[in-house]
């Protein structure tokens, strides 16, 4: 009964998004993140064994049962960053991984990047990256103790459920990575445009036998970030669940699939974890990262890229 009101709902949310043509969430001038409450219901976390690009560590799939609960439409953009760090006098260190000019591929360390400028330009709706877990946390801390609501970051269960939206595809738009320019600011044509480098680090992949490594053909106009809320939402009114920053969630890195979370999703407490994951893929990343079910090797809790950044939730009362 719970999963037939929680589908109903999903058809609800995408007649209305769709129906007479989708226009783009307005951005507002607010401190706080807009929030929004998502039903609670059932889902199978993870991906099938015959999804294209699935990693070891997507599975098996397992049932949980999600409570209600409620998360911001979209990330948490500089501008909202920037109020928390000006309250609090927040010290920032300076020093984020940047990929550079995109020639290798990999990640380096640029000592003058930093949240304020994190290799490419940004304006105050542009979701904030180079920030640790810990800045995450402590900013979901303090908007807690600013508005008495119990802010957190999204535990990893219901970070999926949250981007699948009643979904059991590989995106939540679908199957096609190809249609992910209306959805999902990720690794396309308009990347290799700001990255022309960008082009060796693919040919190299492709050659070390990485299929899956290959630009998505489309153009979303955003070489790096875009402002938050402007492609289209899923089916639960929530913005770049995939793409424009990889978004870290509350759970301690446990190698292995799901056998860690409670029925509920929710993760184990581990007072002494020192690395994190983060869900939903970013600008720089191929199709087959964008999905779903796709999850981060083990995160240092000092990691700053240019790519991460996050969301908050809280329990409904």
């Amino acid at each position: 009964m719970l999963q037939a009101r929680t589908n109903t709902l999903v058809l609800a949310m995408l007649l209305a998004a769709f129906a007479g043509g989708w226009v783009p969430r307005p951005l507002a001038a607010q401190d706080s993140p807009r929030m929004r409450n998502i039903p609670g219901g059932t889902f199978l976390i993870g991906s099938p064994d015959d999804e294209p690009g699935r990693h070891t560590n997507e599975g098996p799939q397992r049932r949980l049962s999600i409570p209600a609960f409620a998360v911001s439409e979209t990330e948490v953009t500089v501008g909202q960053f920037a109020a928390f760090v000006k309250a609090t006098k927040r010290a920032m260190p300076i020093g984020c991984d940047t990929h550079g000019d995109g020639s290798d591929g990999t990640w380096d360390r640029a000592p003058s990047a930093s949240w304020q400028s994190p290799g490419f330009a940004q304006g105050p709706h542009h979701p904030v990256v180079c920030i640790t877990w810990e800045d995450a946390r402590d900013y979901a801390d303090w908007l807690a103790s600013r508005t008495g609501q119990p802010y957190r970051l999204l535990y990893e269960a219901e970070w999926e459920y949250a981007a699948r939206a009643g979904t059991t595809t590989a995106y939540y738009w679908g199957n096609a990575e190809q249609d992910s320019c209306a959805y999902a600011n990720g690794g396309d044509r308009s990347l290799l445009q700001a990255l022309p480098a960008w082009a060796q680090a693919l040919a190299q992949a492709q050659k070390d036998g990485e299929p899956g490594s290959h630009i998505i053909e489309c153009a979303d106009g955003a070489g790096f970030t875009r402002p938050v809320g402007q492609l289209r939402p899923n089916a639960f009114g929530l913005y770049d669940m995939t793409g424009n920053a990889w978004e870290w969630v509350e759970d301690c890195h446990i190698a292995g699939a799901y056998d860690h979370l409670s029925p509920d999703g929710r993760p184990a407490r581990n007072d002494a974890c020192k690395t994190h994951r983060a869900r939903g893929g970013s600008w720089d990343d191929y199709g087959i990262d964008l999905r779903s079910a796709r999850r981060t090797s083990a995160l240092p809790l000092d990691s700053r890229r240019n790519d991460t950044g996050f969301r908050v939730a809280h329990a409904l009362r």
